[in-house]
């Protein structure tokens, strides 16, 4: 993996960044603080946002869309409201 990028605000403190984090020169020192409950909603969307994003570009274009509406479909199973992914507004 590549060395964590400066300034990385804002994100999530996962397994795989806490690895990175450890590795730091000690002349660099990353700040943490707890996630706030306002700010939740937000922070999570944005890492799962790009964890999804990274994972349906591995997938054939032809089972792209499929896959994709199954995954926005997942907040369904936990009590979040229901959307209607299949089509964009423009």
């Amino acid at each position: 993996m590549p060395s964590p990028d400066r300034g990385l605000y804002e994100s999530l403190i996962t397994d795989t960044l806490e690895a990175s984090l450890e590795k730091l020169d000690p002349r660099h020192v990353a700040h943490r603080r707890g996630l706030h409950p306002a700010e939740t909603p937000d922070r999570i969307a944005l890492h799962l946002g790009r964890v999804i994003e990274r994972s349906l570009m591995d997938v054939p274009d032809e089972e792209r869309v499929a896959k994709g509406i199954g995954l926005a479909r997942l907040p369904v199973a936990h009590g979040l409201p229901r959307t209607r992914p299949p089509a964009l507004v423009q």
